[in-house]
């Protein structure tokens, strides 16, 4: 028999993961209609019955009683009859639009969810459940109902890992947002800002462009501001795929302008994996160095939930 991908898979009825259980009981805690007890049936590792298909044909267009008078074009608004009719055709049209966008969403989460053997008992917030669903419901493009999804599944996973002023910020943000957001998240030191290298030769290199750190505050993302970041002692931070640590001179704490995360950008940046710009970093680092303070990288090799690191030895100075 041939692999059906529409189908979620999971264990059967006498064992299905906890992880989609959990996302099961959301679901009908926001009083959306999608898994019926009777569509899971034992069979293998599958669900017996997909999720009812929605017609793939909608009306889209609605007939409208169109006149043409005195060179101005009216529609004709006197039959209350006909503009309950299309007021509904209207609104069904709609619901139908969104169930679509939350059947997607869900169903995403749930596979990301296949991947977790368990998750916290902790149960979700019901105003959070509510935000989430009555915002995910309108999100139609691909790319932003998989971020929606992984909010989602995150949040199953482990409660409160994401607030409900995220879910505010992730509202408003579009594709465009979404994908310079990803492209700076290259240059975030420890999950937590992004350190200014812009130089004083305006004719230099510019790694992080300052219209997209203004783009990126107005979207909630980032404080544009910028601020003093000031260290007392030496420092040592995860940056992409490399550990960073800084040896500050004895005499001078380590200073540098930072523009910080807003707390929706760092729990949002925990949905991305950055590399890490090692140019950037040496861009940065040769700063520093003025001031007297040694850097060194290393490659990480290993990282814990706990936060554990093991790191390639020995470690690369700058």
């Amino acid at each position: 028999m041939s692999e059906d991908k529409s189908l979620i898979q999971v264990q059967d009825i006498f064992g299905i993961k906890e992880p989609l259980v959990k996302l099961i009981e959301v679901v009908e805690r926001a009083g959306i209609a999608l898994f019926k007890p009777w569509q899971i049936k034992r069979e293998g590792n599958a669900w017996a019955e997909s999720i009812k298909a929605i017609s793939p044909v909608v009306r889209e267009n609605i007939d409208l009683p169109i006149k043409y008078e005195n060179g101005k074009i009216t529609i004709d608004t006197t039959s209350s009859e006909d503009l309950e009719s299309r007021a509904f055709i209207r609104l069904r049209n709609k619901e139908i639009k969104r169930q679509k966008n939350i059947e997607s969403i869900v169903g995403e989460s749930a596979n990301i969810l296949l991947l977790e053997d368990q998750v916290s008992d902790e149960k979700l917030n019901d105003d959070w459940i509510s935000r989430f669903f009555n915002y995910a419901q309108d999100v139609s493009e691909a790319q932003m109902q998989k971020l929606w999804s992984q909010i989602l599944s995150g949040e199953v996973k482990r409660p409160n890992t994401y607030s409900m002023r995220t879910l505010e910020v992730l509202k408003n943000l579009d594709k465009e947002v979404a994908d310079d957001f990803v492209k700076i998240s290259e240059y975030v030191f420890g999950g937590e800002y992004i350190p200014s290298v812009f130089p004083d030769d305006i004719s230099e290199n510019v790694f992080v462009d300052y219209s997209t750190i203004l783009k990126l505050g107005e979207a909630g993302l980032i404080i544009s501001s910028g601020a003093a970041n000031i260290f007392e002692s030496d420092q040592g931070f995860v940056y992409g795929n490399y550990f960073v640590e800084i040896k500050k001179d004895n005499e001078s704490n380590i200073t540098f302008l930072q523009f910080p995360l807003t707390k929706a950008g760092r729990e949002l940046y925990t949905l991305i994996t950055p590399i890490g710009a090692i140019d950037f970093l040496k861009s940065w680092a040769s700063k520093l160095m003025k001031q007297n303070h040694k850097i060194s990288y290393a490659k990480i090799l290993s990282r814990t939930e706990s936060g554990k690191i093991e790191k390639e030895l020995p470690s690369q100075d700058i």
